[in-house]
């Protein structure tokens, strides 16, 4: 199983309060090494704890750190609304989709 379907097939017990999960950074961009850590973008309503506690198998399967950055719906339009330069960076750069796309 790839990173995307190993990562997709973690968070999807929380799907449902998933409204858009993707990885960015230097994976995505296709620049990673063996030592890079996977920059985890997830948009939803659900708690920190639950996200790390969903990602942890998939973190021990792939043998890789996860960095997981969470934001609630309201969060991340406070951001793109306040021309915030990480959501924008994130959004302008490639990335891959696990769940759902943008709200």
């Amino acid at each position: 199983m790839g990173l995307a379907e190993t990562l997709s097939a973690a968070l999807s017990p929380l799907a449902d309060r998933i409204i858009w999960a993707f990885v960015f950074g230097s994976v995505a961009r296709g620049t990673a090494t063996r030592r890079s850590d996977i920059d985890l973008l997830v948009i939803g309503d659900l708690e920190f704890d639950e996200l790390s506690l969903a990602i942890y198998s998939a973190q021990e399967d792939i043998s890789r750190e996860i960095n997981p950055k969470l934001y609630r719906p309201d969060e991340w339009q406070a951001l793109l609304d306040s021309a915030d330069g990480f959501a924008r960076d994130v959004l302008g750069k490639p990335r891959i989709d696990l769940i759902g796309g943008p709200p």
